[in-house]
């Protein structure tokens, strides 16, 4: 496949973050696209090292696309180039001869409400051939407030996980869900969930500054596990999906990022064969019920209603319609076909 590609893979152990920019970046190299430039690892942001490294590496990459014309570029978004102005002008310069493809992992001036960062991710993004967009709620999003044309963006649905261990214990209905991520970000709905003692236990997994607060009749810590295992680790009936600091609704810059955002966890659940909840406001919503492969709810009350009148037979058929999915997510299968047709229509 002719055609070229940022890679930024990091060399050293993946963690959870970034595995989605890693796992993109394999596919590319899949689907037959030469990197640009060598790998260009970036080191920590808080290294002594990173500015000076991700500024050779940006010279490094605007030279090599110098050198090409009327070639297609893929990039993930946001790159560890940073928002600096450099990246901007040399974005604008190589779109000018090239046709730039931005894969968008976040929309980073949305997700922490900084006015200054969606001011350039509206400039950069703009500077796109082709934008290979979240879901349709994101590309709504950007084509009414950022007005990037329509025709220029393509849907992933469902974010990529690739992974060679996929799950094949069978799942039983129970009154128990899975809450996985970055938990400081969630603390607040997982303390009212708590507080509230919505009588569903809720197994919590990822890092946390503050472990020992989790725990409690409704809510268990279970720990952190690499992101190359985690899904086998998930104990559980459901996936739960949500933001922001209520349990009551979507709300805050999390809870209103759901919206149009679909986030890597849902991908981790389904690769985990455990059914989605999440709020009939998030942005996956219409995928969970289109594929059934979990239900929705307006707030986290509800939950173990909803779990009591599902059947036995209705979640087995969940768990059979989450198989079909994962199947595509765990290989990446959902992108590869967005990079061959994009390609294909040069």
């Amino acid at each position: 496949m002719k055609g070229y590609y940022l890679s930024e893979r990091p060399s050293i152990s993946i963690p959870n973050s970034i595995k989605a920019m890693y796992d993109a970046d394999l596919i590319f190299e899949n689907a037959g696209l030469t990197k640009i430039i060598p790998t260009c690892t970036a080191y920590p942001y808080f290294s002594s090292k990173h500015k000076i490294y991700k500024f050779i590496c940006l010279r490094k990459f605007k030279r090599a696309c110098d050198k090409l014309k009327d070639e297609y570029i893929f990039l993930q978004y946001p790159t560890n180039f940073g928002y600096r102005r450099l990246f901007s002008h040399a974005i604008a310069d190589i779109s000018r001869r090239n046709k730039v493809i931005f894969l968008i992992n976040n929309l980073n001036g949305l997700k922490y409400e900084s006015k200054r960062i969606e001011r350039i991710d509206r400039f950069i993004l703009r500077k796109s051939n082709r934008i290979i967009s979240q879901n349709e709620k994101m590309s709504d999003y950007l084509h009414r407030e950022y007005r990037i044309p329509s025709n220029r963006m393509m849907n992933l649905d469902f974010m990529i996980y690739l992974t060679e261990s996929i799950n094949v214990d069978s799942r039983e209905k129970r009154n128990e869900i899975v809450y996985a991520g970055n938990i400081d970000d969630s603390e607040n709905f997982i303390d009212e969930y708590r507080k509230e003692k919505i009588g569903t236990t809720m197994s919590v997994y990822g890092q946390s500054k503050s472990q020992e607060k989790l725990d409690s009749d409704n809510v268990k810590y279970r720990g952190k596990f690499p992101n190359d295992i985690v899904n086998l680790k998930l104990k559980g009936s459901f996936g739960l999906v949500w933001g922001g600091k209520s349990s009551k609704k979507l709300n805050g810059n999390l809870g209103n990022y759901a919206r149009i955002n679909s986030p890597h966890k849902a991908s981790l659940y389904i690769v985990a064969r455990l059914p989605i909840i999440t709020s009939n406001e998030a942005a996956i919503a219409p995928f969970v019920e289109r594929y059934n492969i979990g239900f929705t709810i307006n707030s986290l009350s509800e939950i173990p209603e909803k779990i009591r009148d599902l059947t036995q037979d209705e979640y087995g058929k969940m768990v059979s319609n989450i198989t079909l999915v994962s199947n595509r997510i765990s290989k990446g299968k959902n992108l590869l076909d967005l990079i061959e047709k994009v390609v294909a229509s040069s």
